[in-house]
């Protein structure tokens, strides 16, 4: 019998594990696999929720790297990607795993890619050949493509922009979004489980949840203030607000976003939602912003999204998200229609369940399984 395929995949946000959760979950169940977690970013700091206590609920046996994420100032955020890519290459180089696993577009994988491209660790990319035209995440994405041997796309149209970037055809594999997965395993259908994990009384709420644009024309204030000044004309309306993540601005949107909510009624300011994120967008009345959630995961759990400004530019979007510029009158008119319920939902762009199982799958035809 020979070894199991040693899988590293490495996590370094809230909302990238919630995504992994269900792949990592099906790595440890079959028995074909050894999985080997490297935990790092913000999930270690505790200005950003210290999530990493949540992984190690799930996944008691990760191994951790503090490169202290703890600044959006481009220099920090250099020097902390510099210290990530040497913790990694110390793991890989120790525990020699067969497939390193990264997700999405976050600049510091690249630190991380880097340091498995020099070992030679081949690279599974999850979420290849998408568009953001509002953030550099589009050029780490490509990048990351690059760099991989192994492309675990959410669409058709994604696995078309991968090969034009000189994949081999074998080893682009049309899977779907693990975080279209994770959020319908884990929602719950009582509301009141959304109220008690936001602190909000009885009552209608939406879900904000904006980062800066790092490419885009909209400056944090324009983002700010068109979310903020629409928000206004809603005073009965709860709104949950999610922090930023550590994107050059994001301290400054954070702060921002606190000093607002801290004075506006019915309103929380909460760092890292974790395992209740699903939950508390099932039951909003719609989430507003410039998240990937709000185009990927919010239209499976049929909540209606008001996309601000240029960041998801490029994306294709369900008929529930309404993109809108970074104007308070527009981001305005958009959440009166998803009060109204004026919202249609049609085909979902980025798949539904069994994802993990196709990765899987995917992974065991380029490996061999034991």
């Amino acid at each position: 019998m020979t070894d199991r395929i040693r899988v590293a995949v490495v996590t370094t946000t809230r909302a990238e594990f919630h995504i992994l959760a269900p792949l990592l979950d099906e790595l440890e169940r079959n028995k074909n696999f050894s999985l080997q977690l490297i935990v790092s970013g913000t999930h270690l700091s505790k200005a950003h929720g210290s999530t990493i206590n949540d992984v190690r609920c799930r996944f008691p046996g990760l191994m951790t790297i503090d490169a202290q994420f703890e600044s959006s100032d481009p220099e920090a955020l250099v020097n902390s990607a510099a210290r990530l890519s040497t913790g990694v290459a110390t793991h890989l180089r120790s525990k020699t795993p067969d497939l390193l696993v990264v997700l999405g577009d976050r600049f510091e994988l690249l630190s991380v890619a880097q340091a498995a491209l020099l070992l030679r660790i081949p690279i599974a990319h999850l979420h290849g050949g998408e568009t953001t035209l509002g953030a550099i995440d589009d050029l780490v994405r490509n990048a990351l493509t690059q760099l991989a041997s192994l492309h675990l796309v959410a669409a058709d149209v994604f696995a078309e922009r991968v090969l034009a970037l000189g994949a081999e055809p074998n080893m682009v594999h049309v899977v779907g979004a693990l975080g279209v997965e994770a959020v319908l395993a884990n929602r719950s259908d009582d509301r009141a489980d959304a109220l008690r994990a936001t602190g909000l009384p009885e009552g209608p709420y939406v879900v904000l949840a904006l980062h800066p644009e790092t490419r885009g024309t909209n400056t944090i204030h324009d983002l700010f203030e068109s979310a903020q000044v629409a928000l206004e004309h809603f005073p009965d309306l709860g709104v949950v607000v999610t922090r930023p993540n550590t994107d050059v601005g994001g301290d400054e949107l954070a702060s921002l976003l606190k000093t607002w909510a801290e004075q506006r009624p019915r309103t929380v300011f909460i760092d890292s939602l974790g395992q209740h994120f699903a939950t508390v967008v099932a039951h909003a009345e719609a989430i507003i912003g410039n998240s990937s959630s709000g185009v990927i995961e919010a239209p499976a759990l049929r909540t209606p999204t008001v996309n601000i400004g240029e960041r998801q530019d490029g994306r294709p979007c369900a008929t529930s998200v309404r993109s809108v510029t970074a104007d308070s009158d527009a981001v305005r008119a958009a959440v009166e229609a998803a009060l109204r319920g004026a919202v249609s939902y049609g085909e979902l762009p980025y798949g539904g369940e069994g994802v993990s199982e196709r990765i899987v799958d995917a992974i065991l035809n380029r490996f061999g399984s034991a």
